[in-house]
């Protein structure tokens, strides 16, 4: 834990009229004057020297110009003049030449020459066109008497010498040669029955279709592979799947959204309370209808599920009794250390606070620290009402201004309020409201009051709602103040009834 360690102190005329004799290196300090002195443990305070001078007078501030600027071999600085007016001159090292950098990427294409002039060598003939269309049949000559014998039946007419497909003229039929299958290069051929094909061929390109069945092939590998046709009872197949057949595992919680389950699919046996998270459930899913007193236990509700606005302020009727607070008495912000601030004249610091219980006060408390207020000309507390939103603080009720409240070390300055100006002599808080205490000193040294924080976290500052806030350059309390700034200050207070 932190140790304080304080000398022995009072006023000079104090000191003057007690005149103690002071312990072997025991200090006694003056704090009106700022001097001190150090006993010997046989002589009286009168009798005994001042350890401490009086201050020197303040000495003129030093005015240093830069003066002249070169470059030289080395660094170096140079200060001429005397105080308070003096010049500093300064050489900076000129470097070695650095590497040379690295070759720039290549420009842009320049714009296309003007066309030369024709060539006069002749180029390479080109090749032969295709054969044009077959010319008109000629006139049908007179029917001939004469029939001639019926000639021997002929070999099969091949189409081509080198292509694997054949046709029999006699059964006027559409044959394939295996041995002339050497790559892929035949895409549809028809038959009467399926041919072998050699493995050796990938086949991938060619199709074929079985005339007398109806079936549709293709090839790969060497093999005929059968097509479905569209009257293949597969097609038709809706499969209705087991009840089985769907796991949890298969099912993640993006996938299953309210809008795809049926209000009487989903009941009660049917969802266990480690089913069912806040993850899984949105806003307006879940209606006060849907959700009865022995659903909704303790054990299902997380802390950060409950909110205030959640809560009926009839719920904290009896939670005064519990925290040692009277229902008369509402803490601003309950302090957490003796710590201190230091306030500024004329800034109207803002400490927020939201009661949980009702109370009706007449009266602000706030309590001084150790450094004194002096030449105060206003001192006054006000409560405010404050919108979050605009964050725009009006004030409600406040105390008469007083000049002396501050004027003591560690005090407690309890003002009632006072109804000039057309504000309430008493003032019934709400519980949940939002509202400020105001505090304001106007004198020449504003002193010091003890906050509502030890040390104010950093980030409270920004949160919202906010905690402490400050609005400056102000002559008194004002009716109405726009709250955009955060404070590291916020007065510790209390409203109670005198």
């Amino acid at each position: 834990m932190a140790v304080r360690v304080q000398f022995r102190r009072d006023t000079a005329a104090t000191w003057t009229s007690t005149n103690p004799t002071l312990s072997q290196g025991e200090v006694g300090y003056e704090y009106d004057t700022g001097k001190f002195k150090v006993g010997t443990g046989a002589t009286v305070w009168n009798s005994l020297p001042y350890s401490s001078g009086p201050t020197g007078p303040t000495g003129a501030p030093n005015s240093l110009t830069i003066g002249s600027i070169s470059s030289g071999a080395s660094a170096g600085a140079s200060i001429s003049g005397t105080a308070p007016t003096q010049t500093l001159n300064l050489v900076l090292p000129i470097g070695p030449t650095g590497p040379t950098g690295p070759t720039g990427p290549t420009g842009p294409t320049g714009p296309t020459g003007a066309t030369g002039a024709a060539s006069t060598v002749t180029g390479p003939t080109g090749d032969t066109g295709a054969t044009g269309p077959t010319g008109a049949t000629g006139a049908t000559g007179a029917n001939s008497t004469v029939t001639g014998p019926t000639g021997a039946t002929g070999p099969n007419s091949v189409i081509a010498a080198t292509s694997p497909i054949t046709y029999n003229s006699s059964t006027q039929t559409v044959g394939i040669d295996k041995s002339l299958i050497t790559s892929d290069d035949i895409t549809w051929v028809v038959f009467d029955a399926l041919v072998d094909l050699p493995a050796a061929a990938s086949n991938h390109g060619m199709f074929a279709h079985v005339h007398a069945t109806g079936s549709a092939y293709y090839a790969h590998a060497g093999n005929w592979v059968k097509l479905a046709i569209d009257t293949d009872a597969r097609f038709t197949d809706t499969r209705t799947p087991t009840d089985n057949t769907v796991t949890t595992a298969k099912i993640t919680d993006l996938n299953v959204t309210t809008g795809k389950l049926a209000d009487t699919a989903v009941t009660t046996a049917k969802i266990t309370d480690l089913n069912v998270t806040t993850g899984k459930l949105a806003d307006n899913a879940v209606t006060t209808v849907k959700i009865t007193d022995l659903n909704v236990t303790t054990a299902k509700i997380a802390d950060n599920a409950v909110t205030a606005a959640k809560l009926n302020a009839d719920a904290f009727s009896s939670l005064a009794a519990n925290l040692n607070q009277s229902s008369s008495v509402i803490d601003v912000v309950p302090r957490t250390g003796n710590q201190s601030a230091t306030l500024t004249s004329g800034s109207v610091y803002f400490t927020f606070f939201s009661p949980m219980w009702g109370a009706t006060v007449n009266s602000i408390s706030v309590a001084s620290a150790l450094t004194l207020t002096t030449g105060a000309s206003l001192i006054r507390f006000g409560l405010y009402t404050f919108n979050e939103g605009t964050g725009v603080a009006t004030l409600v009720a406040r105390t008469a201004a007083s000049t002396t409240v501050f004027a003591s070390a560690s005090t407690l300055a309890t003002l009632i309020f006072n109804t000039t100006g057309g504000y309430p002599a008493t003032y019934a808080l709400v519980p949940g409201t939002r509202y400020a205490l105001g505090v304001i000193v106007v004198a020449t040294t504003p002193g010091t009051v003890y906050t509502a924080y030890s040390s104010q976290p950093a980030v409270l500052s920004n949160l919202a709602p906010r905690t402490m806030g400050v609005v400056a350059a102000q002559t008194d309390l004002p009716a109405t103040a726009t709250v955009t700034t955060s404070s590291s200050i916020g007065a510790w207070g209390r409203l109670s009834t005198t």
